[in-house]
């Protein structure tokens, strides 16, 4: 079974992620997409036709959709919508999902953010590996921070890191620089972060994702 663990800012993501669905299914994987109950909601106070609105327009929106469903109205309380975004609690959730179907054996794709989500709790979960596309070594804007990267060194599960060599998250040279544990392996692709790819460099994901996943 294949796990997706998307980052949080789903909606750049989601042609992508359907073409990451249809690749694994296509070669016989069950799939399943795993979201934080902040992404649910998210996704609640984000449907597709606003998506095309400027930020300043989703912003106003999202209040009046929120009261439409109490069960997610702690997130009017200040603080709780940063709390539930942050990748700790993401991590937390993730891994009580994982202990759950721990009887199944469970490969996690994750992207971006969601990558950090997926190798913080890869080893306490079990799992059998973890596909990163695109890993966030580094904030731009904000520059290395040991808190996104110290980890990967002493994974023990399996680890296959798919980045773009002009990421601007990491792209070739300054991902190489990041130490990683010996279960790991990084492999990059003519693209930057946000992943678009012609067909050779999705051909390539195939080959990659398919030999790992029946590695």
């Amino acid at each position: 079974m294949v796990i997706l663990v998307g980052r949080d800012d789903f909606p750049r993501d989601e042609l992508l992620l359907t073409g990451l669905i249809d690749l694994l299914r296509d070669e016989g994987w069950s799939v399943g997409h795993w979201f934080s109950r902040h992404e649910e909601t998210r996704r609640l106070t984000m449907p597709p036709f606003v998506l095309s609105w400027p930020r300043p327009a989703r912003a106003l929106i999202i209040g009046p959709l929120l009261l439409l469903h109490p069960s997610r109205w702690q997130y009017f309380i200040p603080g709780n919508w940063a709390r539930a975004a942050s990748v700790a609690a993401r991590a937390d959730a993730l891994l009580t999902t994982l202990q759950q179907v721990s009887h199944e054996e469970v490969f996690l794709v994750a992207r971006s953010a969601g990558a950090r989500v997926a190798t913080l709790i890869a080893d306490a979960a079990g799992v059998r590996g973890v596909i990163a596309l695109g890993y966030p070594f580094e904030n731009p804007e904000e520059g290395p921070n040991p808190d996104r990267y110290l980890h990967l060194a002493t994974l023990e599960s399996r680890l296959l890191i798919l980045q773009g060599v002009n990421d601007e998250y990491g792209g070739r040279g300054a991902a190489e620089a990041y130490p990683l544990a010996a279960a790991s392996r990084l492999e990059f692709l003519d693209t930057d972060h946000n992943m678009r790819m012609d067909q050779i460099s999705w051909q390539k994901i195939r080959e990659l994702m398919v030999d790992f996943l029946d590695g």
